[in-house]
């Protein structure tokens, strides 16, 4: 009986998960801050508007959206 196939695809699944668990070694997300309020259009909460915050000193953007 032939085993490359099966060696084949052990060796493949290995190497998946190495990679799955190394990552690309990036740095970490940025924090997470909490904010609150209430978007309004006319007087009536806004469901699921796209909010960006840019930072004065050239950062990248957060964005949030709204849960009304």
């Amino acid at each position: 009986m032939n085993n490359k196939p099966e060696c084949f695809l052990t060796l493949f699944l290995a190497s998946l998960t190495v990679v799955a668990f190394v990552g690309c070694g990036g740095p970490k997300w940025p924090p997470t801050y909490k904010s609150s309020g209430i978007v309004t259009l006319d007087g009536t909460p806004v469901e699921r508007a796209t909010i960006s915050f840019y930072p004065l000193d050239g950062q990248k953007p957060a964005n949030a959206t709204t849960d009304a």
